[in-house]
């Protein structure tokens, strides 16, 4: 069995017997999977395509605010994307926070209010499931209600909007299941 975690006092209590092995994060590994995540993006593709400066602006800040932790490249690349202008995106960049809390609480503020009561039953289904959830799992576990005997697929919510309504914090990579990109502390 291997387990990962950050050095953090509870986890870090809980795992003291066992062998740790640290890992570094190469910081030209950090800017490959930033590289590629631009490259990946239609939207960031768009961006670069008609703003080359901007490329190494995104590299280099993202990589710097990450420290090392791709997770948190991730979440930084998530909330730049949704950024609809150059200047923008200078002032996003700026602003990115530097720690996982942060980011944390920064992603939790872009849920509306509209969507917030379904987002937390999304990653509420997630994070107490007892095994992976595929895409169709998820969309039947928030259909079903008290009292019902049968669900309709008129009431099933679309692929992309459970996504992207949690605004990276969850997501549909290329395996069939559905993954948190974090174990979120507060559910």
């Amino acid at each position: 069995l291997i387990a990962t975690s950050r050095d953090t006092g509870e986890i870090e209590l809980g795992l003291w017997p066992y062998e740790r092995l640290n890992i570094v994060v190469n910081e030209g590994d950090m800017e490959k999977y930033i590289e590629v995540q631009l490259e990946s993006s239609a939207k960031f593709r768009w961006l670069l395509g008609t703003h080359r400066d901007v490329h190494k602006e995104i590299v280099a800040g993202v990589t710097k605010k990450a420290d090392g932790i791709f997770l948190l490249a991730q979440l930084h690349m998530n909330s730049l994307e949704a950024v609809h202008r150059v200047t923008d995106l200078h002032r996003a960049l700026d602003k990115l926070p530097s720690t996982l809390d942060a980011t944390y609480d920064e992603a939790m503020s872009w849920i509306r209010n509209k969507d917030r009561k379904l987002a937390y039953r999304v990653i509420s289904w997630l994070v107490r499931a007892i095994r992976p959830m595929t895409i169709c799992d998820l969309q039947c576990a928030l259909v079903v209600e008290g009292g019902m005997t049968a669900t309709d697929t008129d009431d099933l919510h679309d692929e992309a909007s459970l996504t992207s309504i949690c605004v990276g914090l969850c997501y549909n990579g290329s395996h069939p299941y559905l993954f948190l990109s974090l174990l979120i502390p507060f559910v």
